[in-house]
């Protein structure tokens, strides 16, 4: 910092070292000169992706051109797919594509969601039962109640989560692969 007089003022400067102007303007400049970069995926990858799909599935494509296209796929051949979007079919290179989606629901997510509390109750119900007594009136205790009553409830509770997640969609990134 250097103080100069100027008439009957003292100003301050801040002095910065040429070097760092020059860093100061060559990050200026990289940061707004350059868009965000997208990687070219091999036609290998895609080839893979593609072999793997089956017709039916609802696929979410992101083209480089026309944005986000999505629809049941109708065929997939090599490095070309072809979807139905509303009354047409449309054919796509993998060449103009950016990413691949595809669809699928919760439903092992909820399942096993469900299998949890399904299970608890299920246990309470084998305690309530072992403790009341679970034979013909003679009111002895049966221990085997517990565990079967905890999986019979596990199994309800994971039929139950299923069901629900089934409803739920998700999107599952297949190109470019997660790294």
């Amino acid at each position: 910092m250097v103080a100069s007089a100027s008439g009957n003022q003292w100003v301050a400067r801040l002095e910065v070292p040429t070097s760092m102007r020059h860093y100061a303007l060559i990050l200026a400049l990289v940061a707004t000169t350059t868009g965000p970069v997208v990687a070219q995926v091999p036609d290998s990858v895609w080839r893979a992706a593609v072999a793997r799909l089956t017709p039916g599935t609802t696929i979410r494509l992101h083209s480089r051109d026309r944005g986000r296209i999505e629809g049941p796929l109708v065929g997939a051949e090599g490095t070309t797919l072809t979807l139905e979007t509303g009354a047409t079919r449309t054919e796509w290179s993998t060449a103009t594509l950016d990413s691949l989606w595809v669809r699928r629901t919760n439903a092992k997510t909820g399942a096993i969601i469900g299998a949890i509390p399904g299970a608890l109750f299920g246990v309470a119900v084998g305690v309530y039962f072992n403790e009341a007594g679970c034979q013909d009136g003679g009111g002895d205790p049966c221990s085997e109640a517990i565990p079967l009553a905890g999986l019979a409830g596990a199994a309800a509770g994971a039929l139950v989560g299923g069901l629900i997640g089934s409803l739920i969609p998700k999107w599952q990134r297949k190109v470019p692969p997660r790294t």
